[in-house]
């Protein structure tokens, strides 16, 4: 360093000399030849020259060059390149090395954080560096230590607190460390709390509770305003990745979660051995092995080994081994391996191992119970469960709660007795029934749909129903099954009883042949042994309900 000192001090004695050097126009055509000897031929043909040390230049390297009428720094930058300085000494110029750039110090910035309208400390006050994603939150005495970085000689400060005004300051890198810094922070006038408090929910979320500590919880909800884009990050854990405690208000086009990440939203691919936590929009691809958690709007796909759990709504597809959660409207397909479980409409197809369960269907739903408030598509499953229903439900049960509920007992010529439940609306209803035919003592349990015609303003209805039932002896041996055509005519008695009569277009398909001492009714006597026999009926009975 003395050393360096007295050259400078020289080069400050004699400025003017060495840029007339510097500035001189030369002439140099060389052909491999040794670096040292095209240096001598050069400091000839300037007027001056070269002092340096031999262990900095390669001098026996061959050099080849051509320079017509050049400035000499020119002709020196184009044969040693940009990492020398040239510092005169009278008649010389002094080839030293660049020194190299200092080395990245960081500062310790300390300081308390108050109440401006009380004077006391806050506490869980946070403190961040937005420019370097770095944070930390103040202790019950609202004292903070932060780290930053020389390189940034006038860092921006920021201060942000739930139900307080942020607070953002100018420090100077040069001095930080040498003072305590007291920040005074005012509580938020009446119009600024609404938007203070808008949270995306994760933080309040089972989920958010499950896998965050408070702290984290707490920072994310101080920094509510503010978020950034960053092309990639890399976690192993919340607040363990390349972008430390700010990971929270960070969007990503690339996240690596190794276990679980918690980020302020994707746009691009997000994937976790375990779980992802995003408070906002989720975009394209997010996959996790067992759970994702969105508080944002979810585009795209959403994979999860067990759980798919998003705040806002989704439009895309949605796959999750256990159970999908969606509390905003669907556009899409959602597919659970037990349970899809939605708070808003359903525009597309819910499919599921169990459960499906939505306020609106505009679509389809398939399970093994499906319960929609609001129907306008088509339900498939054991147990239809609607509200209201301008679609269809296909299923042993359907269950409309301003539809069909009726009950109705009837007799055929050829069929005996039959009672029978009806469910759903009069586009498509399901019918489970049972019937007896006391001449053979012949007992019979079906299945069946039907469709109802309904004149507004007249007593009169029809009504076209297709069963299925098995046929049992009295010892509830099968003897064979009767599918059924029915077409009748209704009149409504009262509110609640209508009268019913029609037809019967029945076929019987044995499978066995009966003993020779065993009654067969007449009906299934005829054409026995060819074993499929049909006929015509008349039947008639009472609708309740």
């Amino acid at each position: 360093m003395r050393s360096l000192f007295v050259l400078l001090l020289v080069a400050c004695l004699s400025g003017a000399s060495a840029q007339s050097y510097l500035d001189r126009q030369v002439t140099l055509h060389v052909r491999r030849q040794p670096l040292a000897r095209v240096l001598d031929t050069l400091a000839r043909r300037a007027g001056c020259g070269f002092s340096y040390n031999s262990n900095i230049l390669p001098q026996d390297s061959l050099v080849t060059a051509s320079y017509n009428r050049a400035s000499l720094r020119q002709v020196l930058e184009g044969l040693l390149g940009t990492g020398y300085q040239y510092v005169p000494s009278g008649r010389y110029l002094i080839i030293l090395r660049q020194p190299p750039p200092p080395k990245e110090t960081s500062w310790l910035l300390t300081g308390h954080v108050l109440d401006a309208s009380t004077g006391k400390p806050l506490y869980q006050a946070s403190v961040y560096l937005p420019d370097q994603l770095q944070t930390t939150l103040t202790d019950e005495q609202g004292f903070f230590r932060l780290r930053l970085r020389e390189r940034n000689r006038a860092p921006t400060l920021t201060v942000s607190k739930e139900w307080y005004q942020d607070t953002t300051l100018s420090v100077a890198g040069e001095h930080a460390g040498e003072q305590e810094y007291t920040i005074a922070i005012s509580p938020a006038r009446v119009t600024e709390i609404a938007p203070l408090t808008i949270s995306t929910g994760i933080e309040h979320n089972w989920w958010g509770r499950l896998f965050l500590s408070s702290r984290e919880r707490i920072q994310s909800m101080n920094l509510a305003r503010f978020f950034t884009s960053e092309p990639y990050q890399v976690s192993l854990l919340p607040s363990l990745g390349t972008h430390g405690r700010m990971a929270p208000q960070v969007t990503n086009t690339v996240s690596l979660n190794l276990i679980g990440g918690y980020s302020a939203g994707t746009r691009g691919v997000e994937l976790a051995g375990v779980f992802n936590l995003d408070k906002r929009s989720v975009g394209m691809v997010q996959a996790a092995g067992l759970l994702n958690v969105a508080g944002g709007p979810v585009v795209g796909a959403q994979l999860a080994g067990a759980v798919n759990s998003d705040l806002d709504s989704v439009s895309g597809c949605i796959v999750a081994g256990f159970a999908n959660v969606v509390h905003g409207p669907v556009a899409g397909l959602e597919v659970a391996g037990f349970a899809n479980l939605s708070r808003d409409s359903i525009r597309g197809v819910q499919v599921a191992g169990a459960y499906n369960r939505a306020p609106r269907i505009d679509g389809m739903q398939i399970g093994i119970i499906n319960h929609a408030r609001r129907l306008n598509g088509f339900q498939l499953g054991i147990v239809n469960i609607a509200d209201t229903s301008y679609g269809y439900s296909l299923g042993l049960v359907s269950i409309v709660r301003h539809g069909i509920h009726q009950l109705s007992v009837s007799y055929g010529e050829t069929t005996g007795f039959t009672a029978a439940y009806k469910g759903g609306n009069p586009a498509l209803y399901s019918i489970l029934l049972g019937g007896y035919d006391p001449r053979g003592g012949y007992f019979s349990m079906g299945y069946g749909v039907g469709h109802a015609f309904h004149f507004h303003t007249s007593p009169w209805g029809l009504l076209l129903e297709l069963t299925g039932e098995t046929i049992n002896d009295q010892r509830w041996r099968s003897v064979g099954a009767i599918y059924r055509l029915t077409p009748a005519v209704t009149f409504r008695l009262s509110s609640t009883v209508s009268l019913f009569a029609g037809v019967r277009a029945s076929l019987f398909a044995a499978n066995r042949h009966p003993p020779a001492d065993e009654h067969v009714p007449p009906s299934f006597a005829t054409d026995w042994d060819p074993r499929t026999s049909g006929w015509i009926g008349a039947t008639a009975g009472l609708i309740f309900f």
